[in-house]
């Protein structure tokens, strides 16, 4: 358990004001009712296995929604290809037109930024079956 990430879901000591709820810890240690943290201010603190829930590596209470995510990989990939990483970068399929559409003027301003081309394509057929064709 020790070096696990905690957040706090109740206060059973309403004096402290070393934590609050929602605050997230690293535990340092153990003992047979709960863990020993160190608080922001370098106290430390015992804490009852009722006061935390653990968090699991991949929850850091941030929500981040599916068109922040696919922008960001946008963006990566115009980096990568900007610095020569990559000759070329495909972002994730999109499942409709209209949602590709969606991304078309914050993708172009991540083209302009880095200094690479857009290409939207309507269809990864159609993108092989291009590829096909100038190769003969």
């Amino acid at each position: 358990m020790d070096g696990q990430r905690i957040r706090i879901i109740k206060k059973n000591d309403e004096c402290s004001m070393e934590y609050r709820i929602g605050d997230m810890f690293l535990v340092d240690s153990t003992w047979y009712g709960g863990g020993n943290v160190t608080s922001k201010s370098g106290i430390p603190l015992s804490l009852d296995k009722e006061e935390y829930e653990f968090v699991n590596g991949e929850d850091t209470g941030h929500v981040i929604d599916a068109y922040s995510y696919g922008l960001g990989v946008m963006d990566c990939f115009c980096e990568m290809v900007s610095a020569g990483l990559k000759t070329l970068a495909m972002s994730h399929p999109c499942d409709t037109r209209e949602e590709r559409d969606s991304y078309l003027a914050d993708a172009e301003k991540l083209c302009r930024k880095y200094g690479v081309k857009l290409y939207p394509e309507d269809g990864i057929e159609r993108l092989i079956e291009r590829a096909g064709t100038e190769n003969q």
